[in-house]
């Protein structure tokens, strides 16, 4: 429970697989074509300050169920204020407990590879 919060408080926001397919493909994302797939994205870059695309449409938490943008996240982490690190940790929480309960889906009906691969970018496993 630690890790979604304080990773949360820093500016950093858990994304699954879905996020980083749509980032490669998207003209609003700035990435000069390069992109480091990670468990996470750091809000806190400059790179977000112009993206106004809500961090996940699927997700129920807060943050994303009220359409605010990741440049309104970046710009509350750069005001310093403390309302986007609790934002993010909600949000990280929710993926968290999205992701639990996939899996537990995925063990009850026998598709754990398919779960693995919505929540887990292929690129993430090469890492290890």
């Amino acid at each position: 429970c630690v890790h979604p919060t304080r990773l949360g408080r820093h500016g950093g926001a858990l994304v699954n697989t879905k996020y980083w397919d749509e980032e490669r493909l998207s003209p609003d994302a700035e990435n000069d074509g390069e992109v480091t797939v990670r468990e996470h994205v750091n809000l806190c870059k400059s790179r977000f300050r112009n993206d106004h695309r809500v961090m996940d449409p699927d997700c129920p938490c807060e943050a994303c169920s009220q359409g605010l943008t990741r440049a309104y996240l970046h710009h509350l982490f750069k005001a310093k204020e403390t309302l986007g690190g609790t934002l993010l940790a909600h949000h990280n929480v929710c993926f968290m407990n999205r992701m639990m309960e996939g899996i537990r889906n995925g063990i009850k009906e026998g598709t754990l590879d398919e779960v693995e691969k919505e929540w887990i970018h292929p690129m993430l496993k090469e890492k290890r």
